[in-house]
């Protein structure tokens, strides 16, 4: 199954550049070494709603990740080659507007089949004991993803672009 790192950019009118944006007001510095930015969404897999997300409007549409924006901040992508180059755990770059984010019909479903039983008490998931094949997005992700999601919307709602790059990874348990 697929996971992902996400994190988050702005961007500045001003010098029509984008720029990494930590998680806390108060962020640990960052180790160029390892290039330990701080992920948005982290206790969350995220990886059926992005993409939904970025098949929204397509039928039977295959998985697209755009790769990573030519324009992303610099911390970004010394991210991405640390991820991709160094330590190669990622296979997988995309993103997509918070907007899109705050926007999704969360009652969308998706199948369960999809999902491997480990990952299923990874997340600490309970299947409804009827075996519903598919579940909207909102059971799957959690009251505390929405309060998350709150959080980031009040945090960057006077910034006029923001966006959410992430790194997908497969890792087996």
């Amino acid at each position: 199954m697929d996971f992902e790192i996400c994190y988050l950019e702005i961007f500045d009118e001003e010098t029509k550049q984008w720029y990494y944006k930590s998680k806390s007001d108060n962020p640990e510095p960052i180790n160029c070494w390892y290039n330990n930015l701080e992920s948005f969404f982290d206790s969350f897999n995220l990886f059926f709603l992005f993409r939904d997300i970025n098949n929204q409007g397509l039928s039977n549409a295959v998985d697209k990740y755009k790769g990573l924006p030519i324009d992303c901040s610099e911390q970004i992508l010394k991210a991405h080659d640390f991820y991709f180059e160094e330590v190669k755990i990622c296979h997988s770059a995309s993103y997509l507007n918070l907007t899109d984010l705050l926007n999704f019909d969360y009652e969308k479903t998706f199948d369960i089949t999809e999902i491997a039983e480990k990952d299923i008490l990874l997340f600490r998931f309970e299947i409804n004991k009827s075996k519903k094949q598919f579940i909207p997005h909102k059971e799957w992700l959690g009251e505390d993803f929405f309060i998350e999601l709150q959080k980031t919307k009040q945090q960057f709602c006077n910034h006029s672009k923001c966006r959410l790059i992430y790194f997908l990874y497969e890792i087996d348990i």
